[in-house]
């Protein structure tokens, strides 16, 4: 038998000695199996690993990836699959600006800075990251980084980019292009603190030893706090004092979501309920009283209505919460009595709302804008036929 040997030993009645084919065999396979493993692991992170260009061929190159509102929820950026982002005004749906972001656009992340004369784009495709910082009044490129941000924010002064696509948050220096910070966001020890970036190789070795990635990050308007969703807590700190944190844990599963209410009183978080869907309700919505440090308040929605929630926001009066379900449903709750206000079958998945609340996009072959309250179409921005 080829492979296979039999021979006398005082221990074993028969032994196997595997030729070096069979030994290629085994590893081949056991390689195989941990392949399967890191693929499977970065698939349920959300990871985007498949590096075949062709992969979305049959969709329309102008099919919209991302979209969303301006802070004055006057305007919508898009990101659409022929690499461009676009500046879009929603009272008259005209293309006001068009932004080149290039073919490093997966998973492609977009935001506004306070102020609105500048805008972040921020993709990658395979090893090769870059976040682009772009003026919006000339459409002109302003600053290029080499990275890749899954959570992208301006810092409210406009003058700096926070990025975190690990357990790390960034701070970029828009005008000089250096980063200047950073800060490990996932653990409480003595070494968990920002770091200035001329600590190098040795801060980099901290880093490395956490592993809870940051899925959201929220400032105050007056950046005297920040917020950073990480794992199953909420971390909290000061920016200009990061010794001066603490964590707000409640959350059984992973936090998508965060947003903070106009007054920086009150922050919700939204997390991955999903292994929890056998149960009756599930709580997948809280709501944090932020100076107290404490948690206020849990929404619960019903086995037969819960699906992920996409999307956010407290509405305009600040006494509703509206979540946008990934199963094309929005829930209202009054935030007070977290009693369920209204349920709206929607005939889109809505992406993003409005600053107030009252509208929400959604993406794909069509930008649309809808009401959020009735769940009627406003307006098309834009359509691909």
């Amino acid at each position: 038998m080829t492979g296979v040997k039999r021979m006398n030993s005082p221990h074993w009645n028969e032994c196997l000695i595997v030729n070096s084919r069979n030994k290629n065999e085994i590893f081949f396979y056991y390689y195989l199996f941990i392949l399967c493993i890191v693929l499977l692991k970065n698939i349920y992170a959300g990871d985007v690993i498949d590096c075949d260009p062709h992969k979305y061929k049959h969709l329309s190159q102008k099919f919209v990836k991302i979209a969303i509102f301006s802070p004055d929820s006057k305007y919508v950026l898009s990101g659409h699959r022929d690499h461009t982002v676009k500046l879009w005004c929603i009272s008259n749906g005209k293309l006001m600006k068009v932004f080149e972001h290039g073919e490093l656009d997966w998973n492609l992340r977009l935001a506004f800075s306070p102020d609105m004369t500048m805008i972040a784009s921020s993709g990658y495709r395979c090893d090769d990251k870059i976040t682009k910082i772009w003026d919006i009044k000339s459409g002109k490129l302003k600053k290029i980084f080499h990275t890749y941000s899954e959570v992208l924010i301006f810092r409210p002064s406009g003058r700096h980019i926070v990025t975190a696509s690990d357990s790390c948050l960034n701070l970029w220096n828009i005008e000089s292009g250096n980063l200047e910070k950073k800060f490990i966001a996932d653990q409480l020890n003595t070494f968990d603190k920002l770091w200035n970036i001329s600590i190098g190789s040795i801060a980099d070795q901290m880093f490395k030893k956490h592993t809870d990635r940051v899925r959201d990050i929220v400032f105050t308007s007056d950046e005297k706090y920040i917020a950073c969703a990480v794992g199953n807590k909420i971390k909290l700190f000061n920016f200009n004092n990061p010794d001066e944190f603490f964590f707000l844990d409640g959350h059984d599963e992973i936090i998508l979501h965060l947003k903070l209410s106009d007054d920086a009183k009150y922050l919700l978080s939204s997390s991955d309920s999903r292994l929890n869907s056998s149960l009756p309700k599930i709580s997948s919505l809280k709501l944090w009283d932020i100076p107290n440090k404490k948690l206020i308040r849990e929404y619960y929605i019903e086995k037969k209505y819960f699906s992920l929630i996409q999307s956010l926001m407290f509405n305009h009066d600040g006494k509703k919460i509206i979540a946008g379900l990934w199963n094309h449903m929005i829930i209202i709750f009054d935030i007070h009595s977290a009693s369920i206000l209204n349920i709206i079958n929607l005939k889109a998945r809505p992406h993003d709302f409005s600053s107030d609340g009252k509208f929400f996009i959604s993406i794909g072959k069509k930008l649309e804008l809808w009401d959020s309250f009735t769940g009627k179409h406003v307006k098309t921005i834009w359509s691909d036929n």
